[in-house]
């Protein structure tokens, strides 16, 4: 199921191509423990002086989405090796495991994390984010060279032959680097976040100025639709499998705004005129190709406006909405795909 706190909503004409940040009710998981969003390829030769470049904040979003699969490369660590300052192999752990978990880590990231340095220092500028790279950057050096170096060890047998004398070398050097990087990168994503809103309201008000309504609508209609879900999975709602909404007034005032949001939606869709400033839903008539992706995106609309419907339904009967919720998570990321298809193109 989705979780807000860590969806920054990434659907923008200028293509940042978005993907359904997928995670569960109740607690936060770690923030990328689920799909990430999928960054733009950079640009192979300089924009234009009116273009925007994405190339240096795409980096950025690449590589935290990367450092942030590390995360469960620690995690893997440490279901094999107990946390705390004197190594121990947990029971049941096997170190050779470490070589499948943790080698995967290695890759030419080191370079990369070295190019967000050199981008921290270039145009454009985005002063608290390239600050938080330049915290984040040489902690993350750290924390990576160990783990790649605990992986090679692993993968070596070397282990087996020194009683693991070298693995409590390793695991020494590792801990002190945790803490410092986990909290700069945890830093570097709330700047990561900001400069994802202020994005989006830059490309909401250039797109309401341009009438895009249907791409406008859709990105109103998503973030909506988060609050909704946000909402509705608050922890005094949670207990055991089931959710029952608790917070009535709140929930039926963001039910509220889906459904108007989405009616808005519904009306731009109708509108050739508008169907005609997308990549793909102006269709001629219903034996057209276009009909189908204007069909797939219309349906995945409703799909969100039905089931959210639905909870408020159940809702107010004192049920369970656990089940309509994940209809409404799947219509939404059916409904990003469909936008990253047939809008940002």
């Amino acid at each position: 199921m989705m979780s807000r706190s860590y969806l920054p909503v990434r659907l923008l004409a200028f293509a940042l191509a978005a993907a359904m940040v997928l995670g569960g009710c109740g607690e936060s998981a770690a923030p990328k423990d689920t799909p990430t969003p999928t960054p733009t390829a950079a640009p192979t030769a300089s924009p234009e002086p009116e273009s925007p470049n994405f190339y240096k904040y795409n980096t950025y979003l690449e590589t935290l989405d990367y450092l942030y699969d590390n995360v469960s490369y620690l995690d893997h660590y440490f279901a094999v090796v107990a946390y705390q300052e004197e190594f121990a192999v947990l029971d049941g752990g096997e170190y050779g495991d470490l070589q499948i978990s943790v080698g995967t880590a290695v890759g030419d990231y080191l370079s990369r994390l070295d190019t967000c340095l050199e981008l921290a220092e270039e145009e454009p500028s985005y002063p608290e984010m390239d600050a938080a790279i330049k915290a984040l950057v040489p902690l993350a050096k750290e924390n990576e060279q160990a783990l790649l170096d605990i992986a090679s060890y692993a993968r070596s047998g070397d282990w087996r032959e020194d009683n693991l004398e070298r693995a409590a070398q390793l695991h020494a050097a590792l801990l002190p680097t945790i803490d410092p990087f986990m909290a700069a990168l945890a830093d570097a994503q709330v700047e990561m976040d900001r400069l994802d809103e202020s994005f989006q309201d830059e490309e909401l008000a250039r797109m309401r100025e341009n009438g895009e309504m249907i791409a406008y609508y859709s990105n109103i209609l998503l973030n909506d639709t988060v609050d909704f879900y946000t909402l509705a999975c608050a922890e005094g709602n949670i207990s055991a499998e089931q959710i029952i909404p608790m917070n009535m007034d709140e929930l039926s005032a963001a039910a509220a705004r889906v459904k108007e949001t989405g009616a808005l939606l519904l009306e731009a869709l109708e509108d050739k005129s508008e169907r005609g400033r997308t990549v793909k839903l102006d269709y001629m008539n219903e034996d057209d190709l276009k009909f189908q992706y204007y069909r797939s995106y219309q349906t995945h609309v409703n799909g969100i406006l039905h089931y959210v419907e639905e909870a408020m339904t159940y809702a107010g009967q004192g049920g369970d909405i656990s089940g309509s919720l994940e209809f409404v998570e799947m219509n939404y990321s059916e409904l990003i795909s469909d936008y990253n298809d047939c809008i940002v193109g």
